[in-house]
């Protein structure tokens, strides 16, 4: 503030010396004008001198202090103030806002340096701070714009692959605008249609229209275009050339922000090539492979056609089952090359022998099936399996081999032998096995007689099914005695089965159809539940140790889960394993003989105990048994019977026992009848017996009773 007060004083008095010299110049020069006034009008010339001598000095004197004040004015305000500008006009031309104007006295003029070097402090904050912001916008802008570059190259990109995709595309592509007039199409569209992108472009889409729709098609075509935005399906062109043509087409609307249909866009390939591969699955789904005539499925498709027809026009017609007397014995003897050309020269001469509207068909393996439409009575039948006989007298020559083979017939008649495809078909077979047990080479009608077999197993196979629905199968059990405690230690569970009729069926009635038919899994799996439900409750009870055994059918034998369902059945009744053994022929182990050790280790891992069923019937030797992983063997009832007749039935029970302890294995012999049967065996050294002599088959709550435990 000291200095602020000095530089006012310092101003005020350089202001007050020009006032007065002002004062003093004015006042001079009033003198001389009155003076000059009063000389004229006194004609005083003296006075006028002196005065004007006076006036001179003080002017000059005035003069002086007015050149004295100028110099003093320029060089405390003038000077300063152009240096400042000079200054200002450089930091103006320079926009250099570090520079500064100089500051070397404490007057009016500093201070206005200072505060002009306060406004370009002022100044240079905004300017670094508006710089910072530019900065800042700068890199905000560069990377906006280097994502939108990068947007459009992405979108120049997308666009290039999509005018590549459209070009190269194998789909034939056709743009329209809103009023279905083409605007654009693709090389795909030249190469399936045949017209060129000239040819249509302007043109309306129904130059390709194809007179295989009818007006409603289009119609719903349009309709779903306009409802949903697309239509897809198959729809038949034409071609440039005039050939119609199957497509696969998908239809696009375009539409705007606004929802409104700007394009359609057409997508579509021939599927000519696909149409021919189908009607060739269709053709190889309905014709055998090899001879390449109908099969089963197509003559089962024709025979109920021609049921409906005959119904209809109450007609007729026939069919012939057909089948190569000892086809088997080719196969083998020369092999499956020539067993199958023999198969097609068999198909040929059957093509050759009958009728142009008769179907000849391959059922399957060397059978073949005729079917003779529209026929008033058996005559033509009999003709036609007349001529085939004939025909196959003649000998077949296929490669370098000449040989004879014969045909067996069987005939069935619609609605005489049946009204419905399978029972024909069967009734025809069950007539041509007949006519096999005649002498081969011939032909038999079927007959009602032929088919009283037939109906007692149909009604057998119902009795069973509906016997398995209801579980009522019933186990019986046949004691086993140890011959050396003479105790029960065991029993060979057996099934039985009352019919419908309340008659007790042996198991030879149905166990060998049920194998036959495939129901022996669901027999012996109740058998089986039922067995060790029963046995595990004595043994469990308090019971002294006791063994069940069990059948193994050979069907049973090979399935791969068998051991897996039998443990969880052991573990479901809460029966040990070592309880339980089970019985398996040896015709069931050879049939074969890899899968069934297989299965057979795995039940032994299980605990199970494995013995061999009927011994000395089958393909197994004495010499076997070391590879055999059993624990007993059965010796076969046929042996035990025929002891006290044939003295080589007894060296070989001797022979059989004496070898099966060398190896570990126990033996059963199975159908003790005598006391004379039971002291040989245990004179022999067998080890457990079963057979009417000590009991028979037994109902369970029987075996208690037996057992002592009931």
């Amino acid at each position: 503030m000291e200095g602020t007060v000095d530089l006012s004083k310092k101003t005020y008095l350089t202001a007050v010396l020009f006032m007065l010299s002002f004062i003093v110049i004015f006042l001079l020069s009033l003198w001389i004008f009155l003076i000059n006034d009063y000389i004229i009008i006194q004609n005083i010339e003296e006075i006028r001198k002196s005065w004007i001598i006076g006036a001179v000095l003080v002017l000059t004197f005035a003069s002086g202090f007015s050149v004295i004040f100028l110099l003093i004015l320029r060089k405390n305000i003038i000077s300063p103030i152009n240096i400042l500008t000079k200054r200002a006009m450089e930091i103006q031309s320079t926009c250099d806002f570090t520079s500064r104007l100089p500051i070397r006295t404490d007057d009016e003029i500093s201070r206005l340096a200072w505060t002009f070097n306060a406004l370009l402090d002022r100044m240079a904050e905004l300017n670094y701070s508006l710089e910072k912001k530019i900065e800042n916008n700068s890199i905000m802008l560069e990377r906006s714009i280097k994502e939108r570059i990068s947007e459009l190259m992405t979108m120049n990109q997308v666009l290039t692959l999509m005018e590549e995709v459209f070009e190269h595309s194998l789909e034939g592509i056709i743009i329209t605008d809103s009023n279905s007039i083409i605007n654009k199409v693709n090389p795909a569209f030249t190469k399936i249609t045949g017209y060129a992108e000239n040819e249509v472009i302007g043109k309306n889409p129904r130059i390709l229209k194809s007179d295989h729709h009818n007006p409603h098609f289009y119609k719903s075509m349009w309709e779903s275009l306009i409802t949903n935005g697309h239509w897809t399906g198959e729809i038949w062109n034409r071609h440039k050339d005039g050939y119609s043509f199957p497509e696969w087409m998908s239809i696009i609307a375009i539409r705007n922000s606004e929802g409104e249909t700007t394009h359609y866009v057409g997508v579509f390939h021939d599927i000519s090539d696909m149409k021919r591969q189908e009607e060739l699955i269709r053709y190889q789904a309905f014709h055998d492979a090899l001879t390449g005539l109908p099969n089963r499925f197509l003559l089962k498709n024709r025979m109920e056609q021609s049921i409906l027809h005959s119904t209809r026009d109450k007609n007729r017609f026939g069919v012939i089952f057909l089948d190569l007397d000892n086809f088997k014995k080719i196969n083998d003897s020369l092999g499956l090359m020539i067993g199958d050309l023999l198969l097609k020269e068999t198909s040929e001469r059957l093509r050759q022998v009958a009728r142009n509207v008769d179907t000849v068909a391959r059922h399957g393996g060397d059978e073949f099936i005729i079917l003779v439409e529209n026929i008033e009575d058996e005559k033509p039948l009999i003709t036609l399996a007349q001529r085939i006989i004939a025909a196959f007298k003649e000998p077949f020559k296929i490669l370098d081999h000449s040989f004879h083979i014969g045909v067996t017939l069987g005939i069935a008649v619609f609605p005489e032998d049946g009204k419905e495809t399978d029972i024909l078909l069967r009734n025809a077979d069950t007539a041509m096995f007949r006519a096999k047990e005649e002498g081969k080479e011939t032909f038999t009608m079927y007959t009602t007689s032929l088919n009283d077999s037939v109906t007692r197993n149909l009604k057998l196979e119902n009795d069973l099914r509906k016997a398995l629905v209801e579980k009522s199968f019933e186990v019986h059990y046949q004691p086993q005695m140890d011959l050396k405690s003479e105790k029960i230690v065991s029993a060979e569970g057996l099934v039985r089965w009352k019919n419908l009729e309340g008659i007790m069926m042996h198991p030879d009635r149905f166990i060998p159809f049920s194998e036959k038919n495939g129901l022996i899994f669901e027999i012996d799996r109740i058998v089986m539940d039922k067995a060790f439900q029963e046995i595990s409750g004595l043994i469990n009870a308090g019971m002294f140790p006791f063994k069940l055994a069990l059948n193994c059918s050979a069907r049973i034998l090979h399935l791969k889960k068998m051991p897996e369902i039998i443990a969880a059945s052991l573990e479901a009744f809460n029966l040990s394993p070592e309880w339980f053994e089970l019985e398996i022929t040896e015709t069931a182990i050879m049939k074969n003989y890899g899968e069934s050790l297989d299965v057979i280790f795995r039940l032994k891992e299980i605990g199970i105990s494995i013995s061999l069923d009927d011994f000395g019937t089958g393909y197994s030797s004495l010499g076997q048994l070391k590879n055999l992983p059993i624990d007993s063997l059965k010796i076969d009832r046929s042996f035990v019977e025929e002891i006290s007749k044939n003295r080589d039935n007894g060296h070989i029970i001797e022979a059989i026992v004496s070898l099966s302890q060398k190896f570990g294995v126990k033996v059963i012999a199975e159908g003790v009848e005598t006391e004379d049967q039971l002291s040989f065996l245990k004179t022999a050294g067998c080890d457990i017996a079963q057979g009417y002599l000590i009991s028979k088959p037994l109902p369970f709550n029987e075996l208690k009773t037996f057992l002592g435990v009931g």
